[in-house]
């Protein structure tokens, strides 16, 4: 899409579904705010803009293996732990069809946060 001075303008599908005359069943008002288009309505107080908080968000998780003594007896400690964890693993989402984080609060009004890292770990435990 082109912006005026033919700047490349990113349009995610969500901006497309706008009121029309063939689509007056959009998730958003009026694309303009021209008054002889629609009487500056589109500066009314309204609940259109308003997304559902729910969300549910694995935020950790470790899973691991300890080595029986059994299998340690010829090594050269007496505890061995194997484990892989990882963080912000899933988060499902209303906001985030509009890459908003769920946990961002007020302070991210207009989005523009650096988004939650998903990490991932792996790593040995050895007791001597």
């Amino acid at each position: 899409m082109q912006g005026s001075s033919n700047q490349n303008l990113l349009v995610y599908a969500y901006q497309t579904d706008y009121w029309s005359l063939d689509n007056p069943g959009a998730r958003f008002p009026r694309a303009v705010s021209t008054p002889s288009v629609n009487g500056s309505n589109n500066f009314q107080v309204s609940d259109a803009w308003l997304i559902g908080s729910k969300y549910i968000r694995l935020k950790y998780a470790q899973l691991g293996y300890d080595f029986k003594q059994g299998l340690l007896k010829k090594a050269p400690f007496q505890q061995l732990r194997l484990f892989v964890s990882g963080t912000n693993l899933l988060t499902a989402a209303k906001s985030q069809d509009y890459f908003i984080d769920p946990e961002s609060g007020t302070n991210n009004l207009n989005n523009y946060e650096y988004p939650v890292q998903r990490t991932f770990a792996v790593g040995v435990t050895a007791g001597f």
